[in-house]
Protein backbone atom coordinates (compact mmCIF):
# COMPACT_ATOMS: atom_id res chain seq x y z
CA UNK A 1 0.00 0.00 0.00
CA UNK A 2 1.47 3.21 -0.96
CA UNK A 3 2.03 5.96 1.93
CA UNK A 4 0.38 8.93 2.17
CA UNK A 5 3.47 10.95 0.98
CA UNK A 6 3.46 9.01 -1.83
CA UNK A 7 0.29 10.69 -3.27
CA UNK A 8 -0.57 13.60 -5.27
CA UNK A 9 -1.94 16.13 -4.01
CA UNK A 10 -6.12 16.12 -4.94
CA UNK A 11 -7.00 19.41 -7.23
CA UNK A 12 -10.58 20.27 -6.20
CA UNK A 13 -13.60 17.81 -7.54
CA UNK A 14 -11.06 15.85 -9.33
CA UNK A 15 -11.01 12.90 -7.81
CA UNK A 16 -8.57 10.78 -5.27
CA UNK A 17 -5.00 11.19 -5.49
CA UNK A 18 -3.01 9.47 -7.28
CA UNK A 19 0.13 8.04 -6.17
CA UNK A 20 3.39 8.65 -7.10
CA UNK A 21 5.11 5.66 -8.33
CA UNK A 22 2.26 5.43 -11.03
CA UNK A 23 4.16 8.83 -12.49
CA UNK A 24 1.10 10.08 -13.81
CA UNK A 25 -0.26 13.54 -13.40
CA UNK A 26 -3.29 14.88 -13.65
CA UNK A 27 -5.16 15.21 -17.07
CA UNK A 28 -4.63 18.96 -18.48
CA UNK A 29 -2.43 20.11 -15.77
CA UNK A 30 0.91 21.52 -17.09
CA UNK A 31 3.43 23.85 -15.05
CA UNK A 32 1.88 26.28 -17.56
CA UNK A 33 0.15 28.52 -15.19
CA UNK A 34 -3.35 30.32 -16.88
CA UNK A 35 -1.71 33.89 -16.16
CA UNK A 36 1.05 32.55 -18.76
CA UNK A 37 -1.57 31.11 -21.01
CA UNK A 38 -3.24 34.05 -21.34
CA UNK A 39 -0.31 36.19 -21.79
CA UNK A 40 0.76 34.29 -24.74
CA UNK A 41 -2.67 34.56 -26.05
CA UNK A 42 -2.78 38.39 -25.28
CA UNK A 43 0.38 38.23 -27.48
CA UNK A 44 -0.97 37.43 -30.83
CA UNK A 45 -1.06 40.15 -33.19
CA UNK A 46 -4.60 41.22 -33.70
CA UNK A 47 -4.00 41.48 -38.04
CA UNK A 48 -5.93 39.99 -40.82
CA UNK A 49 -2.92 37.83 -41.83
CA UNK A 50 -2.83 34.12 -40.83
CA UNK A 51 0.91 33.56 -41.36
CA UNK A 52 1.45 36.24 -38.47
CA UNK A 53 -0.99 34.72 -35.69
CA UNK A 54 -0.65 31.00 -36.56
CA UNK A 55 2.34 29.97 -34.51
CA UNK A 56 4.41 27.39 -32.28
CA UNK A 57 6.39 28.53 -28.69
CA UNK A 58 8.21 26.79 -26.47
CA UNK A 59 7.47 27.29 -22.90
CA UNK A 60 9.47 24.87 -20.54
CA UNK A 61 8.93 21.96 -21.36
CA UNK A 62 5.98 22.36 -23.62
CA UNK A 63 5.33 23.03 -27.21
CA UNK A 64 2.24 25.95 -27.35
CA UNK A 65 0.51 26.12 -30.88
CA UNK A 66 -1.58 28.95 -31.04
CA UNK A 67 -4.16 29.81 -33.91
CA UNK A 68 -5.77 33.00 -34.29
CA UNK A 69 -8.72 33.67 -36.16
CA UNK A 70 -9.25 36.39 -38.83
CA UNK A 71 -11.71 36.99 -41.99
CA UNK A 72 -8.45 35.59 -43.77
CA UNK A 73 -8.64 32.28 -41.95
CA UNK A 74 -12.47 31.99 -43.00
CA UNK A 75 -12.01 32.92 -46.13
CA UNK A 76 -14.02 30.63 -48.46
CA UNK A 77 -16.79 29.73 -45.77
CA UNK A 78 -19.38 32.35 -46.76
CA UNK A 79 -18.80 34.62 -43.40
CA UNK A 80 -18.91 38.19 -43.99
CA UNK A 81 -16.17 40.00 -42.52
CA UNK A 82 -15.72 41.23 -39.10
CA UNK A 83 -17.52 44.11 -39.44
CA UNK A 84 -20.62 42.72 -41.29
CA UNK A 85 -21.14 40.62 -38.16
CA UNK A 86 -22.28 37.34 -37.49
CA UNK A 87 -19.79 37.29 -34.84
CA UNK A 88 -21.92 34.42 -33.10
CA UNK A 89 -21.53 32.64 -35.91
CA UNK A 90 -18.14 32.86 -36.83
CA UNK A 91 -16.92 32.21 -33.29
CA UNK A 92 -19.36 29.17 -32.83
CA UNK A 93 -17.85 27.39 -36.68
CA UNK A 94 -13.88 28.19 -35.08
CA UNK A 95 -14.67 26.21 -31.78
CA UNK A 96 -16.56 23.42 -33.90
CA UNK A 97 -12.74 22.89 -35.99
CA UNK A 98 -10.23 24.05 -32.66
CA UNK A 99 -10.50 19.98 -31.41
CA UNK A 100 -9.73 18.53 -34.67
CA UNK A 101 -6.94 21.04 -35.89
CA UNK A 102 -5.32 20.31 -32.25
CA UNK A 103 -5.41 16.64 -32.64
CA UNK A 104 -3.77 17.53 -36.04
CA UNK A 105 -0.99 19.36 -35.28
CA UNK A 106 -0.33 16.60 -32.29
CA UNK A 107 0.05 14.17 -34.92
CA UNK A 108 2.26 16.36 -37.47
CA UNK A 109 4.64 16.94 -34.51
CA UNK A 110 4.81 13.80 -33.18
CA UNK A 111 3.29 15.24 -30.34
CA UNK A 112 0.58 14.59 -26.98
CA UNK A 113 -1.97 17.08 -26.96
CA UNK A 114 -2.37 17.80 -23.08
CA UNK A 115 -4.29 20.77 -22.89
CA UNK A 116 -6.80 23.16 -25.61
CA UNK A 117 -9.05 25.51 -26.42
CA UNK A 118 -10.41 28.32 -27.70
CA UNK A 119 -9.95 31.81 -26.52
CA UNK A 120 -12.76 34.05 -28.08
CA UNK A 121 -12.25 37.80 -27.56
CA UNK A 122 -14.43 40.16 -26.09
CA UNK A 123 -15.53 44.01 -26.45
CA UNK A 124 -12.96 44.50 -23.43
CA UNK A 125 -10.74 43.58 -26.52
CA UNK A 126 -11.74 45.92 -28.45
CA UNK A 127 -10.61 43.13 -31.32
CA UNK A 128 -10.08 44.50 -34.80
CA UNK A 129 -9.44 41.78 -36.95
CA UNK A 130 -8.96 38.49 -34.09
CA UNK A 131 -11.61 36.72 -33.39
CA UNK A 132 -9.93 34.43 -30.47
CA UNK A 133 -7.08 32.31 -30.64
CA UNK A 134 -6.87 28.31 -30.82
CA UNK A 135 -4.25 26.80 -28.19
CA UNK A 136 -2.64 23.71 -27.90
CA UNK A 137 -0.43 22.80 -24.70
CA UNK A 138 1.81 19.52 -26.30
CA UNK A 139 4.86 17.58 -24.48
CA UNK A 140 6.54 14.60 -26.40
Amino acid sequence: MAKPEEFLPMPPTEGPPLPRVLGQRWPGRTSISEEKLQELIDDVPDVDDPSEINYWEKVNDYQVYLEGWCDACLAGTGFPPIEEGMWDEKVEYIRDLTPGILDRKAKEKGLRLIKGGFKEKTDEDFPEHLYGVSYGIYEK
